[in-house]
């Protein structure tokens, strides 16, 4: 059934090629023969890298005319193609493209490393900008998961869990607790995920359970016991305090903040 669709939509767009060339020009076989190739081999190579999903992108209505202004979240601009080659260099980037933004009155293209949604509109990540149209990927994530640069998170902010709560709810889902390898991501996650928490014992409103774990007062930090130590360690000022709090959350400001594995808090899981 969903090759007959596909059919049925490349023969409705291929007839009305033909009918727009015979208004344009004079009918020239060869040329005819030659655009008609060049449009087949397009679509086979969507439908190859696609894994046979040529029409996985979908029309966002909601986010039109906004473009999104944060470069690093962009994986590249390409310029002087319209939808169809833009989608196609999408899907030629495999899970790390989630979506395209595409102004076809500038002929431009814009491959995203991540969704945009409300959340970054309310951040200020988005700005109005005429002629832009957003188009995502549907077959990045799994539903509920949200897609960054080739990986998927998922988001638990219903039930609060202990750090080994969190870790084994993240196994599961067939994730572990995230592992935020640099700026990028941490500033990704602190922007397209809110809680609004507050805890009058504490001086934050945003923490959640992050995957970097200690086995001793005196450190390392790793990924996990038996993981890597951490690289980058945007710590809040006086954090590490190497004693018993071995755990990490994520607070709000994007700073991590040592503190007692037995805490419940919501958390982010992450797959690859």
């Amino acid at each position: 059934m969903e090759g007959n669709d596909r059919k049925k939509q490349l023969e409705l767009y291929l007839t009305a090629t033909f009918k727009t060339l015979n208004i344009m020009f004079e009918f020239n076989a060869s040329t005819l023969f030659l655009y008609v190739f060049f449009l087949f081999y397009v679509w086979a190579s969507c439908l190859q890298i696609a894994d046979k999903r040529c029409l996985a992108m979908s029309r966002k209505l909601e986010f039109d005319n906004y473009a999104l202004i944060a470069k690093n979240f962009r994986i590249q601009e390409i310029n002087g193609i319209l939808r169809p080659e833009c989608v196609h260099q999408c899907l030629r980037n495999g899970t790390k493209c989630v979506g395209v933004l595409v102004n076809e009155i500038f002929q431009s293209c814009w491959l995203l490393k991540c969704s945009m949604n409300l959340r970054l509109l309310q951040k200020g990540f988005l700005q109005l900008s005429n002629g832009w149209n957003y188009y995502a990927n549907g077959d990045a994530c799994r539903p509920g998961w949200d897609p960054f640069n080739g990986h998927c998170y998922f988001f638990e902010n219903s039930v609060k869990e202990t750090r080994t709560g969190a870790s084994s709810r993240c196994n599961d889902l067939g994730g572990y607790l995230v592992q935020i390898e640099n700026e990028e991501e941490n500033t990704w996650l602190t922007n397209y995920y809110a809680i609004d928490e507050s805890n009058i014992n504490r001086h934050y409103k945003f923490a959640v359970w992050i995957g970097a774990i200690s086995s001793s007062p005196t450190g390392p930090y790793r990924w996990e016991l038996s993981g890597p130590t951490l690289d980058y360690q945007p710590w809040y000022p006086g954090n590490p305090t190497y004693n018993v709090e071995l755990c990490v959350n994520l607070l709000g400001s994007g700073m991590w903040n040592d503190i007692m594995c037995d805490n419940s808090y919501y958390f982010v899981c992450e797959s690859d």
